[in-house]
């Protein structure tokens, strides 16, 4: 499996992040940085001390909050991609939803189009056994996630109930 430039610069900052949260000082200044990331979400806070020079390598830190969520995006798209369909082994069940509605939406419309991502037979539907058994292999509770999807309208039914599509 080659390694692509993308995926290699996605992978030396996590091993910067994940080094850096070993000791204790710089632990605690990355503990700062996103503190000071949530207050003043418009500008970056990595300085040009030593102590910040790991985290200057780190993209999503040096940038607004809203720059550093959507290239957190693309990297978690970038692993998944990189790791293909199995990149679901990696990960845990989702057992909780955040209590904010839109946040809880837009988690299950993630959800939700990882599960339609992989065709069958080339075909834009799943059954309602197939929709929860990809369902459970990403949340704890698939019914409600199902329900959610639905009453949500991320995800709609046939008249029959047989058939389920993912919304546009």
């Amino acid at each position: 499996m080659a390694i692509d430039n993308t995926m290699q610069r996605v992978l030396k900052q996590y091993r910067i992040m994940m080094t850096s949260l070993r000791t204790p000082k710089l632990r605690e200044r990355f503990k700062g940085l996103l503190a000071a990331q949530d207050a003043q979400p418009l500008e970056s806070q990595v300085s040009t001390s030593s102590l910040d020079k790991p985290f200057a390598q780190i993209d999503w830190l040096n940038a607004s909050l809203e720059e550093s969520m959507a290239e957190l995006g693309e990297q978690i798209s970038a692993i998944n991609e990189f790791l293909g369909p199995n990149s679901i082994l990696y990960t845990q069940r989702i057992d909780d939803l955040p209590m904010d509605w839109e946040e809880r939406k837009q988690l299950i419309r993630r959800i939700c189009e990882r599960v339609f991502s992989v065709k069958i037979d080339s075909r834009n539907w799943l059954t309602e056994a197939e929709y929860t058994a990809r369902l459970s292999m990403l949340v704890e509770d698939p019914v409600t996630i199902r329900r959610y999807s639905i009453d949500m309208a991320i995800v709609r039914r046939d008249e029959r109930g047989k058939r389920y599509f993912l919304a546009q």
